[in-house]
């Protein structure tokens, strides 16, 4: 395609057919002039035409110099000075066929075509090795590439985990601080609870022994006297009066141990014997049991469990008041002692769960309020828990883990 457009087949082939009848015909009717001239000095002297076109193509490629750096066209610069000799000097002083300088010639045509084949076989080569090369380059470059790619995206996965894990510390961080800064809270809102609640069980326990002594007084004098049998809600309202009393004084040593803080004492504890001391000392109601079942011992102070235990059973048997079950067992448990104290009273709301530890928390359920705080405080002393499920209606269980061995090796 030349810049006046597409030449068509049918034009080609024309001036083909042209060109080649005209051909024809000029070698038809025109006459070849001789081939050998013998009386001058150069016997073929149309030898020196093919020769001028050799020495125009040799100065062009010359000129153009890149067989300096080109195989191909160093061998054909060769093959154009031996082919430009064969001609000029050999081929035109040649006198008759197969003489010296005709096999001369044509010997250096033979080298000129070898020197042409020459620079096209290495050419060749060249263009294999550069081509190959090139793919090993093109594979290196493909091997680099994807190791970059793998180094960058193990370089966004260690920046993620890295991120991820200080994210994670962050949040860890945080926790711990608002644990810590809850754990503080509580402290000094224990402590300052502590004060007042040993303030105000000082100041209780007079009037209360007063009116336990007093009613105790009235129940002798009137106990067989004719009021009394007149009227029967007197000694009924005088049992009332001592329940209460005993009640109360239970919660005033509730609140003097609260006061006191004393951490407790770690000795080999049986849980068995100090769960059968705190029963053997209740006295249920009428209609309420008491199963107990009971394996794991513990390191701690006996005496100060006995007082959650007691809290405990006693509460529950103030949720029950019209008398039912209260299940006291004990497991061992991963390396802990697992008590629970469960009853069949009138249960807790789910909202009063979460704060039912909580020492300023208070509800109209009976079985509820400080004790369950003291009795938080004394098993955290332990390095235990405790936690609480109920279903209104249905019951309450207390569940209390201690750890096997705190402070020595349980036997």
């Amino acid at each position: 395609m030349g810049p006046a457009g597409i030449i068509g087949e049918r034009a080609v082939y024309s001036t083909v057919g042209l060109l080649t009848a005209g051909s024809s015909l000029f070698f038809a009717l025109v006459p070849l002039p001789r081939a050998y001239y013998p009386e001058i000095f150069f016997q073929r002297p149309e030898e020196f035409v093919p020769a001028s076109f050799f020495l125009l193509a040799l100065a062009g490629y010359l000129r153009k110099g890149h067989w300096k750096n080109d195989d191909l066209e160093y061998w054909l610069v060769l093959a154009l000075i031996v082919s430009f000799i064969g001609q000029a000097v050999f081929m035109s002083l040649s006198g008759r066929l197969f003489d010296m300088e005709f096999d001369a010639a044509h010997t250096l045509k033979k080298v000129s075509y070898i020197f042409v084949l020459t620079g096209l076989l290495i050419s060749i080569n060249n263009l294999f090795k550069k081509e190959e090369r090139q793919n090993r380059e093109l594979a290196e470059e493909i091997e680099e590439r994807q190791l970059a790619e793998e180094a960058v995206r193990r370089a966004n996965l260690a920046l993620e985990n890295l991120n991820q894990t200080l994210e994670d510390r962050v949040l860890q961080r945080t926790q711990e601080l608002e644990e810590a800064q809850d754990q503080l809270v509580r402290t000094e809102k224990l402590a300052a609870i502590g004060q007042l609640a040993g303030g105000v069980a000082h100041d209780l326990r007079s009037p209360l022994g007063a009116i336990n002594n007093a009613a105790y007084y009235l129940r002798r004098r009137l106990g067989s006297s004719e009021l009394a049998q007149s009227n029967p809600k007197i000694e009924q309202f005088l049992g009332i009066i001592g329940d209460e009393v005993q009640h109360s004084n239970r919660i005033i040593t509730d609140l003097m141990d609260f006061d006191q803080g004393k951490p407790p004492s770690t000795v080999p504890t049986d849980l068995t014997d100090e769960v059968e001391k705190t029963v053997s000392t209740l006295e249920p109601p009428e209609g309420i049991h008491i199963e107990t079942s009971f394996e794991p011992e513990v390191m701690g102070d006996g005496q100060i469990l006995r007082r959650v235990f007691a809290n405990l059973a006693l509460d529950a048997m103030d949720a029950m008041p019209d008398g039912g079950r209260l299940t006291i067992t004990g497991r061992r448990v991963d390396g802990f002692a697992e008590l629970s104290f469960g009853d069949t009273g009138v249960g807790i709301e789910e909202q009063n769960l979460k704060r039912l530890f909580d020492p300023l928390f208070t509800t109209n359920i009976k079985g509820t309020g400080l004790g369950l705080s003291i009795c938080h405080e004394i098993v955290t002393q332990h390095q235990g828990t405790i936690d609480v499920t109920s279903t209104p209606g249905e019951g309450t269980t207390f569940t209390i883990r201690l750890p096997v061995g705190l402070g020595g090796k349980a036997t």
